[in-house]
């Protein structure tokens, strides 16, 4: 196990204590981005919400809770095109991966 700080200041030691707790997805990779801990650790959502703009596209991830508001706004990111694309594109091969991961295989 590595230890120590990457170039963008993230504890590696840090990081492999919220990948192994399912704080986050799994990945191979060590972020290659900074954040502080409420960020990095990530929230809940349940419903997802897309609005598109003139230059951008803001996807809103809502959390149901208990009454009286319902759902609660956990995070909202506000991209441009380009990215609402490659976030398409990310999305439908993590979707590949997953199903083949979790199907059951057919017997040939």
């Amino acid at each position: 196990m590595r230890t120590g700080v990457n170039r963008d200041g993230i504890g590696t030691v840090a990081w492999q204590y919220v990948r192994q707790n399912h704080v986050v997805s799994d990945s191979d990779d060590t972020p290659d981005f900074s954040s502080d801990w409420p960020i990095l650790a990530g929230v809940w959502a349940d419903v997802t919400r897309v609005y598109r703009g003139r230059g951008e596209f803001t996807v809103d991830f809502l959390r149901h809770v208990p009454e009286p508001r319902g759902r609660l706004l956990v995070a909202r990111a506000m991209v441009a095109p380009p990215v609402a694309l490659d976030l398409r594109d990310q999305l439908d091969e993590t979707w590949r991966e997953y199903n083949r991961w979790s199907m059951p295989r057919a017997d040939s």
